[in-house]
């Protein structure tokens, strides 16, 4: 589902309010898109509320990506919407950029799969094509309304996250802004903080980080981590 909005209203590229969006037998779902108006603008390029984007039987992926330029996010998945849901067995992907006065993103209702869940940094051209955003940085775990630095999860983000992936993913192999833990985040699944580029701002773990029962990886193409002490 490609959406674009350029110009000076407050149009959202892709707005889903009461909508369901299903696909069965390994069918993928694709929403992307690109508020690229004026800044005072409050216009997001993917918006979801209230919806339900799922996918059933073989594992089908489920990509959102959202861009803004404006003073609001790039991706909003608002309250009482699921994405995907307790038949969703296939990886979804979250991809967010925003100008670097906003927040990238806003979680809220519920993401679930037994799945890999990737969340990173990513944009979305004009022409609908998805762009990489390599360099801005990942905050996990502060409180809700800090100063946003980059693509940020806070507390009610992280709330969001259902129990139950394969993996939850932060970054990737090709990422290169440093990850910052600059909040107590815990998680019920294998966590992996990846900017694996050569180059990278590296891993800061500032506050405590656990995955009880579960496995932490820190992939990073920088050669140091940087560790509180009583951090875990």
């Amino acid at each position: 589902i490609p959406g674009g909005e350029t110009g000076f209203g407050d149009s959202h590229g892709v707005f889903l309010s009461g909508t369901a969006i299903a696909t069965t037998a390994g069918g993928a779902i694709d929403i992307r898109g690109l508020a690229d108006g004026v800044f005072d603008n409050f216009a997001s390029g993917v918006r979801i509320v209230a919806s339900t984007v799922t996918t059933s039987g073989a594992p089908g992926s489920i990509t959102i990506s959202g861009e803004s330029s404006t003073r609001s996010p790039g991706l909003v998945i608002g309250g009482s919407t699921l994405i995907g849901g307790p038949d969703t067995s296939g990886d979804i992907t979250l991809r967010a950029a925003a100008n670097e006065l906003a927040d990238s993103i806003v979680l809220g209702g519920e993401v679930a799969s037994s799945g890999v869940l990737s969340i990173r940094p990513g944009g979305v051209s004009v022409s609908g094509a998805l762009t990489e955003d390599t360099f801005t940085g990942i905050e996990i775990g502060a409180a809700r309304g800090s100063a946003a630095v980059g693509l940020q999860l806070d507390t009610v983000d992280l709330a969001a996250l259902n129990d139950g992936f394969a993996a939850i993913v932060f970054g990737g192999s090709t990422h290169i802004g440093a990850i910052t833990i600059a909040g107590a985040a815990s998680f019920s699944d294998n966590v992996t903080l990846q900017n694996g580029a050569a180059g990278s701002g590296g891993i800061a773990i500032d506050h405590a980080l656990s995955a009880p029962g579960g496995l932490i990886t820190l992939s990073s193409g920088e050669t140091r981590t940087f560790l509180e002490d009583g951090d875990t």
